[in-house]
């Protein structure tokens, strides 16, 4: 008997640390339930996999340090996060046989056994991990078809960025759906009791269907779950949903204390430099028409620090009187606004609140290089790097304008770069070299 739980975040901001404690409390309950080793796989936004696993009981593995950057990455990073908690019965037990497994583009746990692993997989030990590669080489249909025993499986495919659950009737798989989350467990009443404990009931729940293959999109994780029957999985493409404006949200006001008051938040500020009066570029995620904070239309998003977008702290910019978001998005996602004040919500969330919203224009050279295009237009009066022909704004998108570490540009004509395409493709043939025939 193993266990299986899970998160799916319904949140356009990712999950927030009660989240990440109900997870980790989660892998803790659930040693119960398989006490020989534990793991967890968490998927960011863009569908990429972060992965640790060890050969050790729940509270053990989520004690140490490894544990602890993940869950760190769970608050900033990722949009779903499974956990498995595995009594063995197949394989021995060491970290390479804990699961999730990872083959190719599908990344799984599994609870269960299973009898012709052999048929999925004959070089690996542990009836999970072939099921894994069978997934990761067959059609979902055609692979689960091959199965003979119990399983509950869940497994995220990189390819089409999808979370996909299923089970027969030899195992069970809970789906319990609260207001920010959806929680994935092998036992209904663990979610159900820790959730209770917060004060928090949950909205609907459901034991999957034993004949389907339940569906989450990466990308509209809020809408929930696709159920497809077997016979049509095969042919089932998922659908990408339609653009939709920024998420609307309407949080309570709130009494935000002074970011002097948490020596967490006072230790983030300072390693950010973020200062009253100064200038923050930002990333949006979302908006308010009224936040409850104040009159008004509102950006929210996150601090772009040295090029990187810094998911710890939020930016709350309130748009001018009369002015509406949808053009301000026109424009794009990135925005300059100057900082007002620094607080944290919680002691925690901290929140920067700035004024006088700008969008950042930003232009695209022939790499694919973008840049603001201010700073553009000024690198080019210094002309080409290499020729130090007269640059123009125009030809930007034949050209490379490419910002280095120190902050200047590298930049080449189109001229330049057509004579080093030239150069290149003439010294690849010279290096072309015609090896002698063999001597019989």
């Amino acid at each position: 008997m193993c266990g299986i739980v899970g998160l799916i975040c319904k949140a356009v901001n990712g999950f927030g640390y009660k989240e990440v404690d109900l997870f980790t409390n989660m892998l803790r309950m659930d040693t119960i339930r398989g006490p020989d080793s534990t793991g967890a796989f968490g998927v960011t936004k863009d569908g990429k996999i972060d992965l640790i696993k060890g050969d050790t009981d729940g509270w053990t593995f989520t004690s140490g340090k490894d544990y602890d950057a993940f869950a760190k990455k769970i608050y900033s990073d990722h949009r779903i996060v499974i956990g498995h908690n595995r009594k063995a019965t197949k394989g021995s037990i060491n970290p390479f046989n804990a699961h999730p497994f990872k083959e190719k583009h599908i990344t799984l746990v599994h609870n269960g056994t299973i009898w012709n692993s052999d048929d999925l997989n004959k070089e690996v030990d542990v009836d999970s991990h072939a099921i894994c590669h069978a997934l990761s080489e067959h059609n979902a249909k055609d692979a689960i078809e091959k199965i003979n025993g119990a399983f509950a499986l869940v497994w995220f495919d990189e390819k089409d960025k999808t979370l996909s659950l299923t089970r027969n009737k030899d195992r069970p798989l809970y789906i319990v759906e609260f207001s920010n989350v959806f929680v994935i467990s092998s036992e209904y009443g663990l979610p159900a009791w820790l959730q209770g404990r917060e004060g928090l009931k949950p909205e609907k729940f459901a034991l999957l269907p034993d004949d389907k293959i339940c569906i989450f999109n990466l990308n509209d994780l809020k809408a929930g779950y696709t159920e497809v029957p077997y016979e049509e999985y095969s042919v089932y493409t998922p659908v990408e949903p339609v653009y939709k404006p920024p998420v609307h949200y309407t949080p309570k006001q709130t009494q935000y204390p002074s970011f002097q008051s948490s020596l967490y938040a006072k230790t983030i500020i300072e390693k950010l430099n973020l200062k009253i009066g100064d200038i923050v570029r930002f990333k949006a995620s979302t908006y308010a028409e009224n936040d409850g904070l104040g009159s008004g239309e509102v950006l929210v998003g996150y601090p772009i620090i040295d090029d990187n977008v810094n998911y710890s702290v939020f930016v709350r910019a309130v748009l001018g009187k009369d002015e509406k978001v949808e053009d301000y998005l026109k424009y794009g996602e990135i925005f300059e606004a100057r900082i007002q004040q620094i607080r944290t919500m919680h002691n925690t969330n901290i929140v920067v609140f700035t004024r006088d919203v700008l969008p950042v224009r930003l232009v695209k050279d022939k790499a694919g290089n973008e840049n603001d295009v201010d700073e553009v237009i000024k690198a080019l009066e210094k002309g080409c790097s290499k020729c130090g022909a007269e640059m123009f704004f125009r030809d930007v998108d034949k050209s490379i304008v490419k910002k280095k570490s120190n902050g200047d540009y590298r930049i080449r004509c189109a001229k330049c770069l057509e004579e080093g395409e030239k150069v290149a493709q003439q010294n690849k043939a010279s290096n072309v070299i015609e090896l002698p025939h063999s001597v019989h």
